[in-house]
């Protein structure tokens, strides 16, 4: 009998516990991207006098909404938050504007959303040659074409709409062993853009999507999103 009633005693404090029985509040999040349609080519010699940085723009690619979309999906896939949508172009903040985290905020929190993800290019200091966003890197001798190696330097923030203060941030690729930087042997290395085949382009656009997406789903595994 004493042993029923310490069993009884003990179910009635777990159900009762505050810890136990509060529940995790929805997230209603929305996303951003604030990466632009310029395509890096960097070239690092042995030298400096070999460097060289050449820039496209390839808006065809639709690299913002791509990450929008695909940071969408990966959420979902993860069973992050209750709801999760792009932002509306028509509601959110011209990304050039100062306080952009303030205006994306406002708008996330007046088309209904708690929670504000933000996909923002960035520098990286143990690659500072990188430019924000993503492209190709090469490093070594031009008299030695070099394997290609696309890059996404970037990070993903979480941002509550309702004071914009950022939850947490996580860098879109690892800091350590490949860093931003994944090689693309198939693809050899061209000084000048113009020199890249149209097969080159495809396989690039690709490899520059891959990195992008894999970068995003890599930070969403160790974001705070509470």
């Amino acid at each position: 009998m004493t042993k029923l009633v310490g069993v009884s005693f003990m179910l009635a404090v777990f159900a009762w516990s505050p810890a136990l029985a509060e529940d995790t509040p929805p997230m209603n999040i929305a996303v951003v991207s604030l990466l632009d349609n310029t395509f890096h080519n960097i070239h690092r010699g042995s030298n400096g006098l070999d460097n060289t940085d050449e820039s496209r723009d390839v808006s065809a690619w639709r690299v913002p909404e791509q990450s929008e979309t695909d940071m969408v999906a990966l959420l979902k896939q993860k069973g992050v938050g209750q709801s999760v949508a792009v932002l509306s172009q028509t509601t959110r903040a011209k990304t050039t504007d100062d306080g952009v985290e303030d205006k994306l905020s406002a708008a996330a929190r007046a088309a209904g959303f708690d929670t504000l993800v933000v996909i923002r290019p960035t520098r990286y200091l143990n690659a500072f040659f990188l430019e924000p966003g993503y492209g190709l890197l090469a490093s070594g001798r031009f008299t030695d074409p070099p394997p290609t190696c696309p890059y996404g330097v970037f990070i993903v923030e979480v941002y509550r709409t309702s004071d914009a203060d950022r939850i947490d941030w996580r860098w879109g690729f690892a800091t350590f062993g490949d860093g931003p930087c994944v090689g693309l042997r198939s693809v050899p290395w061209q000084n000048v853009m113009a020199n890249y085949s149209e097969q080159d382009w495809a396989t690039i656009e690709a490899a520059i999507h891959k990195r992008i997406n894999d970068g995003m789903a890599r930070a969403i595994d160790g974001l705070d999103f509470q």
